[in-house]
């Protein structure tokens, strides 16, 4: 048995065109045993949006958020001056743009 139901009953709800409703606890108890989030990215795309994981908070520490946040600031900060000095004159040249 899984989740307190027979193999039987499970299979019988997730049956193309079934009428038993399945409850979302199960659905959600299969992704994680499964190791996926299937589920997760399906109810997001349904709703017009998408499914991103949290981080692990165990294996990331203050200072690594701190590194990985500057590192950000500093990637965005030099693209946007190379943005900024290949449009500065109106016209965006082929290596401006293989720059970009």
């Amino acid at each position: 048995e899984w989740l307190d139901v027979t193999k039987d009953a499970l299979f019988n709800r997730l049956r193309t065109g079934g009428d038993q409703i399945f409850p979302i606890g199960w659905a959600l108890v299969l992704q994680r045993a499964g190791g996926t989030y299937h589920l997760a990215h399906s109810v997001a795309r349904a709703s017009g949006g998408v499914f991103v994981p949290l981080a692990d908070m165990e294996e990331v520490d203050n200072a690594d958020i701190n590194q990985r946040l500057l590192e950000a600031i500093e990637q965005i900060t030099s693209y946007s001056q190379q943005i900024r000095v290949a449009i500065e004159d109106g016209v965006i040249e082929p290596h401006e743009k293989a720059v970009i």
